[in-house]
């Protein structure tokens, strides 16, 4: 019980730390140029107000601008032990994070660390976002496909221009990829067998990159010249959460790079291909989890920018990380 009272209580304890802070900005684009007239914004608490269930915690914004340096400097009084900020320019995908100021050591006594931070934050422009079919499901929310009705076991199509599963399982039209799913070591060992096969096409499958730590997390544009993999499997381990075991594939910094639908000619050369992206992890609970996926329904075109104001799913929502 005393651990949950420490931890719960960090803002009322944070208070003894209050003391005048600064954030030093540097805010760049990929290659290094600084970018001028940046907003950059620090969240901090302004008061903690007593009461039930360790009180509430009210906070404040505080603004500043970069310079022709791309450098700005953020004034504070910091009344927690630790902040949040963003950062955004006109012309650029935004991004942000949080500092701690102090940390909790033996004893669980607190020990302040620094009142002052430098942020090398570095920003990706918006260069030539399109309209996709974007499709925005986030692992362990309850919003995921779900395993077809009744099934334990099977191999099923999946759609991603529809985000769903192909018929007669959903109203999906074209496999872009299948899901082989076996329930039977689920049985035995807690644990599931899972893979993602592209056998469609001859050349359709994926390629797994690195995201960037900005909203717009992937290349702008899917490597046409790399290796396309035909199978993905899963880790055959249990992870219990809430009650049920999942599967787990890619950490939250990766993604999937996919050709699919991809036409030859006689001598097996592609001719046309369309081009998607799935933002890991990829999770299997009872249904196919991920953050997003998103298809570029235009020929031949490896963008994989999508412009977060058109959404071509059907009933798929707007405003979306691009």
């Amino acid at each position: 019980m005393a651990l949950i009272a420490v931890v719960g209580c960090t803002s009322a304890i944070g208070v003894i730390f209050q003391r005048d802070s600064t954030a030093y900005f540097k805010v760049t684009d990929f290659d290094g140029n600084p970018i001028s007239n940046a907003t950059v914004r620090v969240n901090t608490m302004k008061k903690w107000i007593p009461g039930e269930c360790f009180g509430r915690d009210v906070y404040m914004d505080i603004d500043g601008k970069t310079d022709t340096n791309g450098e700005a400097r953020v004034k504070f009084l910091c009344k927690s032990m630790n902040f949040s900020y963003s950062v955004g320019a006109d012309g650029y995908y935004g991004t942000g994070g949080g500092v701690g100021f102090a940390r909790a050591g033996s004893g669980f006594a607190l020990h302040q660390t620094q009142f002052e931070t430098n942020l090398v934050v570095r920003l990706k422009p918006i260069v030539n976002p399109i309209p996709m079919y974007v499709q925005d499901l986030k692992p362990y929310s309850g919003r995921h496909k779900n395993i077809p009705e009744n099934a334990q076991s099977g191999v099923w199509g999946y759609d991603i221009k529809m985000g769903d599963w192909t018929e007669p399982y959903g109203h999906g039209k074209d496999a872009d990829f299948f899901v082989e799913y076996s329930y039977e070591h689920f049985r035995k060992d807690r644990v599931v067998d899972c893979a993602l096969v592209f056998t469609n096409g001859v050349h359709d499958g994926f390629y797994i990159a690195k995201s960037t730590g900005t909203i717009f997390c992937s290349d702008y544009t899917a490597n046409t010249n790399t290796v396309f993999t035909k199978r993905l499997d899963f880790n055959s381990w249990g992870k219990k959460f809430k009650g049920n075991y999942a599967v787990e594939l890619l950490d939250d910094d990766e993604y999937l790079v996919i050709r699919t639908r991809t036409k030859c000619d006689d001598d097996g050369n592609v001719i046309s291909a369309n081009y998607a992206k799935i933002y890991g992890p990829i999770c299997f609970n009872g249904g196919f989890a991920h953050n997003g996926s998103y298809f570029n329904p235009n020929e031949n075109d490896p963008n994989l920018e999508a412009d977060t104001k058109v959404n071509l799913m059907p009933g798929g929502g707007k405003y979306f990380a691009p």
